[in-house]
């Protein structure tokens, strides 16, 4: 009997500072964005409003607020998406410029 386990890499630069003065509605929501970047091995993902709503059970409204401090934070760039109610979020400068690691696959070793 066997249990699998995902493990998410997250840089660790991501950790420390502001990211815990965010809120637990912005926590929720930057999870969501590091599965669909650091965790499929992407700098950017487009994310719908609908998906988090659907994902993290957060109303339109607390997920406006959460959309706000994590624009403001500077952790992340937030752009408009390429349709309404779509955002582009994207770690693609702070990789660039060598702030944050680029993202890679984790192997996990079989102990």
């Amino acid at each position: 009997n066997t249990m699998k386990t995902e493990v998410m890499y997250i840089p660790r630069q991501l950790w420390v500072g502001r990211i815990t003065e965010l809120g637990v509605n912005a926590w929720a929501m930057f999870t969501m964005v590091l599965e669909r970047t650091y965790g499929d091995c992407r700098v950017s993902a487009d994310i719908t409003i609908q998906q988090f709503q659907d994902q993290t059970g957060l109303t339109e409204k607390q997920l406006q607020k959460a959309l706000d401090k994590l624009y403001y934070s500077g952790i992340i760039r937030v752009f408009g998406g390429p349709n309404r109610g779509t955002f582009r979020f994207s770690f693609e400068d702070a990789v660039r410029d060598g702030i944050l690691p680029a993202p890679s696959p984790v192997s996990v070793e079989e102990v």
